[in-house]
């Protein structure tokens, strides 16, 4: 009796904390824990979750086949779990992590799970683990398989597959009337752009300009990471087609441990903003434009001791300014450094395009296999 109270205490307490939602088409159909739980939805498939106060071990099941939005402000211990989930949402991403707190996403053993047009966003760190696959395909302009506003840190055995096609950007053109009087002095909102070919003239041979607004939508890169990046397991396959589609973009450093990257991209295949770091696993980054590994961080930290390097480097180049500034590159700390792992990285364009393009700043090359 003891040891069917304690099973029934303990199944109570797992399913007290487990919330499923399945889709079906444009709707969403929620079961399980509900307490301090306040969970939304709509005709359009769209779900918003918050919690109140303490939940510790909250599990969101995903599943399901249709169209709509996931957004939930993550809280300590929180873990989304995708289960075979297949989500589309035309304007937005499929899921939305709001606030800063680290989300944590675990793809279930066994699973294959899709999301377009745009996949993944948070402002906070993400964690993606498990044994399942992701795939994550945007078609639209501008749209990015995953943005995320902290670290980005992959582990266990995940397999994602990120595929970007959309074009940069977008063109609004709105056609002024013919009776159109632009006060003098005044310069219009939007730029001109007259084409005799294409816009009817004025009675006085005049052609008709058309107001053009263009709506940015940025670059249709892979994954953008405004923190660092770490990649200790799984795979990660990420391929872009259009321009200024970079492949996996990280303001900040790359650590790989372990695991398989491999970006084909149409820009820079591998963007990093300050240091590479590679001590273990695979690295495969080919850019059909540009160069296959782009390391910024000889140019965000060139001046080092200030001036003390430039007084140093005038001495050994003279007052060459290019020159000088190359010989400060020279005298950086390493931006990258490996001791371990196979790193295969290329430009299918050529100079002034690099395979490893570090600013100028020497590599530190200690141990692995670099093929450039």
């Amino acid at each position: 009796m003891i040891i069917a109270f304690l099973l029934l205490l303990t199944t109570g307490c797992s399913a007290h904390n487990d919330i499923y939602i399945v889709w079906n088409g444009s709707k969403a159909r929620i079961s399980g824990a509900k307490s301090k739980v306040n969970v939304t939805t709509d005709k359009g498939g769209l779900v918003r979750m918050s919690v109140k106060g303490k939940h510790k071990g909250l599990r969101i099941h995903l599943s399901g086949k249709g169209e709509g939005q996931f957004i939930f402000t993550p809280i300590d211990d929180s873990e989304v779990i995708l289960e075979g989930l297949t989500l589309h949402c035309d304007t937005s991403y499929a899921i939305v992590f709001k606030g800063k707190s680290t989300a944590s996403i675990t793809l279930s053993d066994g699973s294959t799970n899709t999301l377009s047009d745009e996949g993944i966003k948070t402002k906070g760190n993400l964690c993606i683990s498990g044994y399942g696959m992701l795939d994550i395909t945007c078609t639209a302009n501008g749209h990015k398989g995953m943005r995320i506003g902290g670290n980005l840190y992959i582990y266990g055995s995940p397999k994602l597959c990120v595929t970007t096609s959309g074009n940069p950007e977008k063109m609004e053109e709105m056609k002024a009337p013919t009776d159109i009087k632009m006060p003098q002095n005044v310069v219009p909102p939007h730029p001109l752009v007259v084409d005799s070919a294409k816009h009817p003239r004025m009675p006085q041979g005049v052609p008709v300009p058309s107001f053009v607004r263009y709506n940015y939508s940025g670059t249709s890169k892979g994954v953008k990471v405004s923190g660092s990046a770490y990649m200790s397991g799984g795979s990660l396959r990420i391929t872009t087609h259009t321009p200024g589609a970079e492949g996996l973009e990280t303001k900040d450093s790359l650590f790989v441990s372990g695991g398989n990257i491999h970006v084909e991209a149409y820009d820079d295949a591998i963007s990093v903003g300050l240091k590479m770091i590679v001590s273990g696993g695979t690295v495969y980054a080919v850019s059909q434009k540009s160069d296959g590994i782009d390391i910024n961080g000889g140019l965000k930290r060139m001046g080092g001791g200030g001036p003390i390097d430039m007084m140093r480097a005038t001495e050994q180049r003279g007052n060459d300014p290019m020159q000088t500034m190359r010989c400060m590159m020279q005298n950086r700390e390493p931006t990258y450094i490996q001791t371990g792992g196979t790193v295969t990285c290329r430009t299918l364009t050529g100079p002034p395009e690099e395979a490893l393009d570090t600013d100028d700043v020497p590599i530190l090359h200690t141990g692995g296999t670099l093929n450039r």
